[in-house]
C-alpha cells in the first residue's frame, strides 16, 4: 500500500496541475478528495451542478476515505469524501468542526467471477465464513446449501480485498460483525480490518479489475464499478431472510428503512440491500475564503435539493426526503469570518 506521503504528494500535484489548467480567473474551482467507491457518482454530481453554475469547477480525486480525512485535516482539500461518518476519535483530530453531510446511497456489491455460474446466493453466514477465510473452496457445503441445483465448481475461492484505507470495507466489515459480534474481535471494524486473507487490490476499481481476471475470485467493490465492469453480483440475504441484489430500488429501500444516515448498513426493511450505506461529505463549519466558501454553499444547497433528482439509477439511490432536508438544514452554520453563508441558489 503506498505511503500517505505519496498519496498527499501526489494528491497536491494533480490539484496544482488542475488550477493550473484553469483558463478563466473567474472560476472558483473546488477541491476535494476520499472515498473511491461512489467517485462516479460525486462526478455525475458535480459534471450537473457545473452545467448549472458555468463559474464553479469541482475537482474530486478518489484517494480513499481514509485519506480523504487526513486531505481535509492538512487543509488540502475544500471537503472531504467518506463512505462511513467520522469515528469520535476522528472528529476530536480535526481542528475545525466539520459536517458529516449525507449526500446519496450506494451500494457495496459481493462480486465474483464464476465460470457456469451466472447467478449466486449468498446467505449471511457464508457471508462471514467466505470473508473470515472459513470457506476456501467454491463446492463447499455452505455454498452448495445457498445454492441448490447450481452446478459449483470444485475452483478454490480467491478472495479479493482491499488494501486501502476504505469506506467500502467499513461497510463490510460492520455487516459481519452484525451478522456474528465475534468477528468485530477477530478482523477487526473500520477502513482496514485484518482479513485473515486473500489478496488486496488498491480502489474500487483495482477489486473489480482483479476478480474480472481470475476465474474462482469474490470480493467486494461498489456496484458501479461491478456493474461498468460486466462482473456477476451475488444475491446477499438481508434481515429478513431476503436475497437481495444492489439495485436503486433495493437502496432506496434500505436508506428509507434506517433510523439515520449512519445506520443504512442492513437496515430491517423490506427488499433492502443488506451492504447499503450513505457517502458523506465532509465540510468545515468555517470557511476562511468568503469566494470559494460561497461556492461550496451553493454546490451543497443544490446537492441536497435539486442534484438529488439524478440520482436515482441501477446502484445508486436518493436520500430519503426526511434525510436530505435534515442534512440541508444543517448548512445554515456555515460560515466564512463574520459572513453566514445561507442558501445563494
Amino acid at each position: 500500500m503506498p505511503r500517505e506521503g505519496t498519496s498527499r504528494r501526489a494528491l497536491l500535484a494533480g490539484v496544482v496541475g488542475l488550477a493550473a489548467s484553469a483558463c478563466d480567473a473567474r472560476d472558483v474551482r473546488l477541491r476535494g478528495a476520499g472515498a473511491t467507491s461512489p467517485a462516479r457518482i460525486y462526478r455525475g454530481l458535480f459534471d450537473a451542478f457545473e452545467r448549472r453554475a458555468s463559474d464553479v469547477r469541482v475537482d474530486y480525486l478518489p484517494v480513499g476515505s481514509g485519506a480523504g480525512v487526513r486531505h481535509l485535516l492538512a487543509g488540502t482539500v475544500d471537503f472531504g469524501a467518506s463512505d462511513v461518518a467520522l469515528a469520535p476519535e476522528e472528529l476530536g483530530a480535526l481542528a475545525e468542526r466539520v459536517l458529516e453531510l449525507p449526500s446519496a446511497v450506494f451500494g457495496v456489491a459481493i462480486a465474483y467471477r464464476l465460470p457456469g455460474v451466472p447467478a449466486l446466493r449468498v446467505s449471511r453466514a457464508t457471508l462471514v465464513d467466505l470473508f473470515t477465510g472459513r470457506i476456501r473452496a467454491w463446492d463447499a457445503p455452505a455454498l452448495r446449501a445457498d445454492n441448490p441445483g447450481v452446478p459449483l465448481p470444485a475452483l478454490p475461492v480467491s478472495l479479493v480485498v482491499r488494501s486501502d484505507g476504505s469506506g467500502a470495507t467499513a461497510v463490510l466489515a460492520r455487516l459481519l460483525a452484525r451478522i456474528r459480534p465475534e468477528v468485530a474481535a477477530e478482523l477487526g471494524v473500520g477502513r482496514t480490518v485484518a482479513w485473515p486473507h486473500g489478496v488486496g487490490a488498491r480502489g474500487s476499481e483495482g477489486v473489480a479489475r482483479r476478480i474480472a481476471s481470475v476465474p474462482g475470485a469474490i470480493g467486494y467493490v461498489e456496484a458501479e464499478s461491478a456493474l461498468s465492469s460486466g462482473l456477476s453480483l451475488a444475491l446477499v440475504e438481508n434481515a429478513r431472510g431476503e436475497f437481495v441484489a444492489p439495485s436503486g430500488a433495493s437502496l432506496a429501500a434500505a436508506a428509507t428503512g434506517a433510523p439515520d444516515a449512519a445506520h443504512v448498513t442492513d437496515a430491517d426493511a423490506a427488499s433492502a440491500y443488506p451492504l447499503a450505506a450513505c457517502t458523506f461529505l465532509l465540510v468545515p463549519h468555517e470557511l476562511p475564503d468568503p469566494r470559494r466558501g460561497a461556492a461550496l454553499a451553493r454546490l451543497l444547497f443544490w446537492l441536497l435539493g435539486e442534484g438529488q433528482g439524478g440520482l436515482d439509477d441501477r446502484a445508486s439511490a436518493a436520500l430519503p426526503p426526511a434525510l436530505a432536508d435534515r442534512a440541508r438544514a444543517s448548512l445554515a452554520v456555515l460560515r466564512s469570518g463574520s459572513t453566514l453563508l445561507s442558501a445563494v441558489d
